[in-house]
């Protein structure tokens, strides 16, 4: 059995100090919060027959935060990201959230390399600059109507699709690393599917 006291001779050794007994006691939570049982139960009682159990800790992440006191570290059951909201206008707390990961850049649409566009009415520009912002407009929509109101990003959010996400009164957070995206949609349930330029799960 995972006990407190036995962390803290482990941790005695490492420069500690007095934070030993406050980071043993996470640490002891920590792996508690990830422990899964993988033995048989009874039908009838739920009791636990052969006392297996796997603790995965790849699921327990550890973020430093600078300037601070060792003493104020906490233990979070759930997801912390070292990004931030995207955009100062967007809400800082969102109730029943309903995340979506995304693994392609949300920016304005722009022609594709390699096609170029020949104009020399000025009318005709305009109407190929408003196309681009539709098609814009249209993909962050898309990523709207299915009730998410927390985007994850994994690349680059430009000021336009920013401008849409504001509008919509939903989070938006970009260049989150691959690792942390993963964790994510384990954490929410998610499933990954592939559409378009990249990847996307929502929860």
């Amino acid at each position: 059995m995972l006990e407190s006291h036995n962390v803290q001779t482990t941790l005695s050794s490492k420069i500690l100090g007095a934070e030993t007994e406050l980071f043993s006691k996470m640490a002891v939570d920590a792996v508690k919060g990830v422990k899964k049982d993988i033995g048989l139960f009874s039908a009838h009682s739920l009791t636990h027959r052969n006392g297996k159990y796997k603790y995965p800790i790849e699921n327990i992440g550890i973020i430093k935060a600078h300037g601070q006191s060792a003493l104020q570290s906490e233990l979070v059951n759930g997801i912390v990201l070292t990004g931030s909201r995207a955009a100062q206008g967007m809400p800082t707390h969102i109730d029943d959230a309903k995340v979506i990961v995304v693994d392609f850049p949300l920016q304005r649409y722009k022609t594709q390399m390699g096609v170029e566009v020949k104009t020399s009415d000025p009318d005709e520009l305009e109407r190929i600059k408003a196309e681009e912002l539709e098609i814009t407009r249209q993909r962050v929509q898309h990523i709207l109507a299915t009730g998410a109101n927390v985007v994850v990003c994994g690349h680059a959010i430009d000021d336009l699709c920013l401008k849409y996400l504001v509008e919509a009164g939903c989070i938006g957070i970009r260049r989150v690393g691959n690792d942390d995206m993963i964790r994510i949609a384990k954490a929410t349930g998610a499933t990954i599917v592939v559409v378009g330029a990249g990847t996307c799960a929502e929860a």
